[in-house]
């Protein structure tokens, strides 16, 4: 029922535009995305000092819209790093770049389901991505040159919203965002999506 940092460290989000607080899996609280301007702010520079990385959320997705972000970490379009649960291809796809998006560097998969919790992940280990569906490894590519620390400090580091102002925002809900340095393993990965 709250976006506060229960890292310790003090870095609370906030809860931006059309988000409210709803019904989350096994009797939590998720937060709400209304699909309009819903989105979560993590404050500036949240992920600056990060490498190698796991990202983890439990994803309850509305509709199928193509190019909406669960997450999208950056200051501009120019250099980010997003995750998008159905890209122009059709596929659940990270990526990474430093040079707007015919640049992206990205590992991909099936599209995320609608209408269902998903447990979904990605890490970076060197310049190798992976992404994780329900704890178990659908996806990995070598080649991901592009770090965290690379983008600087973000201002515009966000949970269902784009960098580019004409794309969708997210419509569902979200629940146990995690951040972790260094790139978890499989098993680990498992134990998160039980």
């Amino acid at each position: 029922g709250d976006a506060n940092d229960a890292s310790g460290r003090g870095l609370h989000a906030q809860l931006k535009g059309g988000t409210s607080w709803g019904a989350g899996r096994n009797g939590g609280s998720a937060v709400q995305f209304d699909g309009r301007s819903g989105h979560v702010q993590l404050p500036d520079g949240a992920v600056s000092a990060l490498g190698d990385f796991t990202v983890a959320v439990w994803v309850y997705w509305d509709a199928a819209v193509v190019n909406a972000r669960i997450f999208d970490f950056g200051s501009n379009d120019v250099a980010y790093m997003s995750l998008l649960p159905r890209d122009g291809s059709g596929k659940l796809r990270f990526s990474a770049s430093r040079n707007q998006f015919w640049n992206e560097e990205s590992v991909t998969t099936d599209v995320l389901p609608v209408g269902r919790w998903v447990h979904v992940a990605v890490t970076l280990s060197g310049t190798v991505g992976t992404l994780y569906v329900d704890g178990v490894r659908v996806a990995t590519a070598d080649g991901i040159w592009i770090n965290p620390f690379q983008l600087g400090r973000t201002t515009q580091t966000w949970l269902g919203r784009s960098q580019y102002g004409g794309d969708p925002y997210f419509k569902g809900r979200m629940q146990d965002f995690r951040i972790y340095s260094g790139a978890q393993d499989a098993s680990f990965i498992a134990g998160l999506a039980r």
